[in-house]
């Protein structure tokens, strides 16, 4: 009796205390709901990491975006194949015990492609807090032969056997690239009021198709390639841009992309320009003239010196005679 007086008197209180009304909504209001639909869309943005999933409700097909950030819980299930088995891959299932120590079998195992839980080995119990004779593990892979796996689950190794031919593998992957058009998706969050858009805490895709080791192998080979390439031609053009093309700061005059071609040098001299006259005052025709008079040509006089041809000694010899007279006659 005394208890309910007591309660009675605290929602007195509350209720009239100014905003009291408001804090007994935010403590009894729940963290988010769940929010059922399949995915209409997946729109990665410009920059960064983060993704825009569009989804359409199962109750009434409203569209409601829901932005997937870094901080967001993703998982992305699908059913995969064998080839998603192999050495250092994060495994976890539930394990049936042999009777030799730390020896189990299981038909099903769940592959972690990204996030993954905390290694462990522990007794599964049922709703009662049972044991049911079952064991959940999680770990690495680190030791693979024909289905047989030696496993190292935290400080603990344990040897797996399993049916290589009729094993179920589940793949979970926290890679929004894999989500595709007609997915199921469970997302747990908030829907923002007045806004078709989804505030997620945690968002589970659940892959339409199988997904195999192959076809992952060669999603990851295209976005390596298409990473590769975005480099190369961002370093090309970094690389262009330092050049600076014609008519820049680094070229202003366009003087290093268009460079004249040097002269080429003969035994006359520099090639006079385009459009001069060569001798524009004659000079050069006058002693072509000239050489042409003295001799019988230009070949005859440059194979005989002008002081060994006979008519200049002749010429010299009379100049010589003319002199010697011109001296005697003024000696009289």
């Amino acid at each position: 009796m005394v208890r309910l007086f007591h309660a009675l008197a605290a929602l007195v209180v509350l209720a009239i205390l100014p905003g009291s009304g408001q804090l007994l909504e935010a403590q009894t209001k729940k963290k988010g709901e769940t929010i059922s639909g399949t995915v209409v869309s997946i729109e990665k943005a410009k920059t960064g990491r983060s993704y825009t999933l569009k989804m359409k409700t199962k109750s009434d097909e409203t569209e409601y975006d829901v932005p997937l950030v870094p901080r967001t819980q993703l998982i992305v299930a699908a059913t995969g194949d064998k080839g998603f088995l192999q050495a250092n891959a994060n495994v976890g299932g539930v394990l049936t015990a042999l009777q030799n120590p730390f020896e189990f079998e299981c038909d099903e195992l769940n592959v972690y492609v990204g996030n993954s839980p905390p290694p462990g080995l522990k007794p599964k119990a049922d709703a009662d807090n049972n044991a049911t004779g079952e064991f959940e593990m999680s770990g690495k892979i680190v030791e693979l032969q024909a289905g047989v796996a030696q496993i190292q689950c935290g400080q603990q190794p344990i040897k797996l056997t399993f049916h290589a031919s009729t094993v179920t593998v589940n793949v979970k992957f926290s890679d929004a690239a894999l989500i595709k058009e007609g997915d199921v998706v469970d997302v747990e969050g908030t829907i923002v009021k007045g806004k078709q858009t989804i505030t997620a805490n945690t968002v589970m895709v659940t892959s339409a198709e199988p997904i195999t080791y192959s076809e992952y192998s060669a999603a990851q080979g295209d976005q390596k390639g298409k990473s590769a390439k975005t480099a190369v031609t961002k370093a090309k053009t970094k690389k262009d841009a330092s050049a600076g093309p014609a008519g820049s700061d680094a070229d202003p005059f366009g003087v290093l992309g268009n460079k004249p071609k040097a002269k080429t040098k003969t035994s006359g001299g520099a090639v006079p320009p385009a459009g001069k006259e060569p001798d524009p005052f004659g000079v050069l025709k006058n002693k072509a003239k000239t050489k042409a008079k003295a001799g019988s040509g230009a070949d005859a006089e440059m194979e005989e010196p002008a002081a060994g041809k006979p008519g200049v000694k002749k010429a010299v010899k009379g100049a010589k005679a003319a002199k010697s007279e011109e001296k005697a006659g003024s000696k009289e």
